[in-house]
């Protein structure tokens, strides 16, 4: 019984073993993929930085700044 109990043991551990290299695999994998959107996603917004920052300038008020909205009178 004992023996039984060892082997069963040492099946479970295989078993285990192979269901976490299948899970880190996919881990990898996700990892991988969210890296490389980032890294897209990153260069978009540098492009789009660079067009901003070449757009000439119609507004004279320091960036961040907000018109006064005047209503009524």
């Amino acid at each position: 019984m004992f023996k039984q109990l060892l082997e069963f043991q040492a099946r479970n551990e295989k078993t285990m073993i192979y269901e976490f290299k299948n899970i880190q695999a996919k881990i990898d994998g996700n990892y991988s993929g969210l890296k490389n959107k980032y890294m897209e996603l990153a260069s978009h917004l540098k492009a789009l930085e660079s067009q901003v920052a070449s757009m000439p300038s119609s507004s004279k008020q320091p960036m961040g700044s907000v018109k006064e909205l005047k209503i009524g009178s």
